[in-house]
């Protein structure tokens, strides 16, 4: 009798970070390059977590 071991692979991370809702730090689905390069110049002008607008929504990219 021989023993399988599954192993259960951790999903990878999105290629240009996470795009997270401001308000509650929600998971809103993977960034795009533009969102995290945008997120990235908003951060360096304010010192802030690099805060941009989403279809309206305030998010910022977890790289």
């Amino acid at each position: 009798m021989t023993s399988e071991v599954k192993t259960r692979k951790e999903p990878a991370l999105p290629r240009f970070g996470r795009l997270l809702r401001y308000e509650d730090g929600m998971l809103l689905r993977a960034a795009t390059e533009d969102e995290l390069n945008a997120s990235k110049k908003a951060a360096e002008a304010n010192g802030g977590k690099g805060i941009i607008r989403v279809n309206g929504v305030r998010c910022y990219v977890e790289p």
